[in-house]
Formats: C-alpha cells, sequence, structure tokens
C-alpha cells in the first residue's frame, strides 16, 4: 500500500521488490548447495531460474503492485492468499493434477473470505441467525 502512498512506478517498485528478493536469496544455494544441486544440469538449473525468477517473481510482482495500485486496500492486500488456488489451477490444468480433499477445503476457505471480505456474502448476517436459533 506504501507504493500508492508513495506514487512509485511499477517497474521501480518491482525492481526494488524481486532485486532486494534476489540479494537475499540467489547466495542461499551456493552457500548450502547439496551434492543434489552439484549434479544437476546446468539447463535445469536455468530454467528454474527463468521460471522462479522472472515468470515467478518479476512477472507476478509486476502484475500484483499494478493491481494494488488500481484496487481498493482491502481487495489488493487479499490478493498473495490466492497464490494457493492459482497453483492449485494451474497444477490441474498444466499437469492433470486432482486436488485432495485438504486443498479443496483450503481453496473453499480462501474464496469464502475473500467474499467475505468483499461483503458477497454477509458475515453479520449469519452469525445473527446462528445466534438467533441458539447456536454458538
Amino acid at each position: 500500500m506504501l507504493l500508492r502512498l508513495w506514487q512509485i512506478p511499477i517497474v521501480e517498485g518491482t525492481l526494488a521488490v524481486t532485486g532486494g528478493s534476489a540479494i537475499i536469496a540467489v547466495p542461499l544455494p551456493a552457500i548450502t548447495a547439496s551434492e543434489t544441486l552439484l549434479v544437476t544440469p546446468s539447463s535445469a538449473i536455468a530454467l528454474q531460474v527463468f521460471m522462479q525468477g522472472l515468470v515467478g517473481g518479476f512477472i507476478s510482482v509486476v502484475t500484483l503492485i499494478g493491481a494494488a495500485r488500481s484496487l481498493p486496500v482491502h481487495v489488493s492486500a487479499l490478493l498473495p492468499v490466492f497464490t494457493p488456488i492459482v497453483a492449485l489451477g494451474i497444477a490441474s490444468v498444466v499437469l492433470g493434477a486432482v486436488p485432495n480433499a485438504a486443498e479443496m477445503a483450503g481453496t473453499l476457505i480462501i474464496a469464502t473470505a475473500f467474499m467475505i471480505n468483499l461483503g458477497i456474502l454477509k458475515r453479520k448476517k449469519w452469525l445473527t441467525a446462528r445466534t438467533a436459533t441458539g447456536h454458538s
């Protein structure tokens, strides 16, 4: 939300976030390199860096910052919560993975909380109805 307050341009804000993360995260594998990492082909490492760095890091942060600047604060603050839902959807479509019961329950909890936050589901009415029927 500070990006909106300070009017930081999207690309500069993204570079600050992803650059700071890279400064911390990139040296860690080198320091803690396991035997598996040392024998992993460089092409596999390059693909991982590309997918996590450019796609997972830079592009996702650009879109998140763009959304945070244009959406109401209470909505944009919840956008990162949708990461597991999006990942589950991509895995289902691309890999044919079938979500298990726990993953589906988590998705339902996240979606319900988001709808309550947006006012689509009225939490107060639900609580009032439960109290009126004697449920606690």
